[in-house]
């Protein structure tokens, strides 16, 4: 089946978006690099990582920067998602924001209006696509199509969920050898774009490069 031409500006719109967004939020992570010419991620020396972490805090400049990595990894996802034709722009009633100057009085607390924002799914809601999307790849070794996925899973259940949530001392402090790993699978999911996404998105997200 043909995606029709709305589906196809999507596609081409959002995920462009949100390919641009993994990209500046991962390099601004301070662990890993994008190497333009190889199209590949890889993972700054480990010291040099720490050094960026004690800047942005003392004590939680690293969680702060494993946040900001774990978010872009998922926007990753997501874009990849988007391209493929496997994840779809839908809306979802929220609670809707009050507009400035609205009096936040106790009759209007109870009667917020909700509103239509976009819903891109949670990594975890979003696990059978990824699946659906290493399934139609002939060209990826089974070895590949297994980090990808494993990786995704260890980002969703130990990492980005529990950094999110809730604030543990020294939770990241020995885990960035997991990045070698990581990286191939986020350069696995490059290597399925097209050049002319992945240019598009580098010219948001790294415009002055």
């Amino acid at each position: 089946m043909q995606p029709s031409p709305d589906k196809e500006y999507f596609a081409a719109g959002e995920g462009v978006r949100q390919l641009a967004a993994a990209i500046a939020l991962m390099c601004s992570s301070k662990m890993v690099e994008l190497d333009r010419d190889s199209r590949t991620f890889k993972p700054v020396p480990e010291l040099a990582f720490e050094a960026e972490a004690a800047k942005q805090h003392p004590a939680f400049g690293r969680v702060m920067l494993w946040i900001l990595f774990s978010t872009g990894a998922e926007y990753l996802l997501k874009a990849s998602l988007i391209f493929s034709g496997l994840l779809e722009l839908r809306t979802k009633q929220k609670l809707g924001i009050p507009l400035k100057g609205t009096p936040w009085t106790s009759e209007w607390l109870q009667s917020v209006p909700a509103s239509d924002v976009a819903n891109f799914y949670t990594m975890g809601q979003v696990r059978s696509q990824l699946a659906q999307l290493l399934a139609r790849l002939p060209d990826v070794s089974q070895d590949d199509k297994t980090r990808v996925q494993h990786t995704y899973d260890l980002l969703r259940d130990a990492i980005r969920n529990r950094d999110a949530h809730a604030y543990v001392k020294g939770v990241r402090a020995a885990h960035f050898h997991v990045l070698e790993t990581f990286c191939s699978a986020f350069n696995t999911l490059l290597s399925l774009l097209e050049d002319d996404a992945l240019n598009g998105a580098l010219k948001i997200a790294m415009p002055e490069a």
